[in-house]
C-alpha cells in the first residue's frame, strides 16, 4: 500500500516484484495522510506500507501524532498479519529551521528505514545508503540477514569502493539547509503572490504547488518551452500539481519565477 503522491518508482518496484500496489490518495487540501482512506485500503493481503517521510514530491513531515495513528492503525490489522511500514528518510536531513523530523521507527515497531546519503551530502547522484531493521520488530534479525543477502546477489545495489572508503570523511559535511529555507521562502512568497495555491515544504529541496491549468503535465510541458523544467504530479501518482527544485543558483531561480508568474498571468 503507497500513499500518494509518491516517488514515482516504488509501484514499479513493488509490481517488478510480483506485488500488486496499492494507491491510496492523500488528502487534496492538504497533502497529508488520509488514515480514514488507509484503514479503508488494508486487506488480508496487505503486506506493507511505504512511506516517505520527509515526503517527495511534497516536502512534508509527518508529525508524531500522525505518525502514532498510522501505527496504531497498523498495529489493529487484524486480517492477516500485521503490515511492516517502509519509511523512506533520504531526505530526512534537508529539514527547515524550526520543523522536527520524526522517525515512523519511533512509532511503529515493524519498520524498515531506508536512507540516502546522497542527501546528506547534496549527492544525488551518488547511490550510497543503508537499510536499518527496527530491533524492536519481533522477527528483525531474520529480516535483517535476508536483505544482506539480496543486497549480495543482486549487486547493482553496492555502491562503489571509492564512495564506500570516502564517506567517513564526508559524514561531518552538511546540505545547505539554511540556503534551501532562505530560497524557498522567497520562492513561496513569489507564488503566492502570482496566484499559486501551495503548501510551504517543510523539508526537502521541493514545493509541490498547484498547477494553475487542470493539465499538470501540458503546463509542465508548456514551461519546457520555456526553459524552465519541472515534473508534473502525473509522474508521482497524482494530478494537478507540479514538484519545483530549488538547487539551482540564484540566478536560475530568478529567470524561472519570471517564466512561472507570466504563465500564472497567462492561465
Amino acid at each position: 500500500m503507497i500513499p500518494t503522491p509518491c516517488w514515482l518508482d516504488y509501484p514499479l518496484y513493488a509490481a517488478q516484484l510480483g506485488l500488486r500496489p496499492v494507491l491510496v490518495p492523500a488528502d487534496p487540501a492538504t497533502l497529508r495522510l488520509d488514515l480514514d482512506a488507509l484503514a479503508g485500503a488494508l486487506s488480508p493481503r496487505t503486506r506493507a506500507v511505504v512511506v516517505t517521510q520527509p515526503g517527495n514530491p511534497s516536502g512534508l513531515l509527518a508529525s508524531r501524532a500522525e505518525l502514532r495513528e498510522l501505527g496504531r492503525l497498523l498495529e489493529s490489522h487484524r486480517q492477516g498479519p500485521a503490515p511492516w511500514l517502509i519509511s523512506d528518510e533520504a531526505h530526512r536531513d534537508v529539514v527547515m529551521p524550526g520543523e522536527r523530523f520524526v522517525s515512523p521507527a519511533t512509532c511503529y515497531h515493524r519498520t524498515v528505514v531506508v536512507y540516502s546519503f546522497g542527501k546528506h551530502l547534496a549527492l544525488q547522484g551518488q547511490r550510497i545508503g543503508y537499510v536499518a531493521v527496527s530491533p524492536r520488530a519481533p522477527d528483525h534479525q531474520s529480516l535483517a540477514r535476508h536483505l544482506e543477502r539480496l543486497c549480495r546477489a543482486q549487486g547493482f545495489c553496492t555502491p562503489t569502493a571509492l564512495m564506500q572508503h570516502a564517506l567517513g570523511r564526508l559524514l561531518g559535511l552538511s546540505a545547505p539547509v539554511e540556503a534551501v529555507a532562505a530560497r524557498r521562502d522567497r520562492v513561496v512568497e513569489r507564488l503566492v503572490a502570482a496566484g499559486y495555491d501551495l503548501v510551504p515544504s517543510q523539508a526537502t529541496f521541493f514545493l509541490y504547488p498547484r498547477s494553475p491549468v487542470p493539465d499538470d503535465f501540458a503546463f509542465v510541458e508548456a514551461l519546457a518551452r520555456e526553459g524552465v523544467l519541472v515534473l508534473p504530479a502525473s509522474l508521482f501518482h497524482d494530478r494537478g500539481r507540479f514538484r519545483i527544485s530549488l538547487t539551482g543558483s540564484e540566478g536560475m531561480i530568478d529567470r524561472a519565477l519570471d517564466v512561472l508568474v507570466a504563465a500564472a498571468e497567462a492561465a
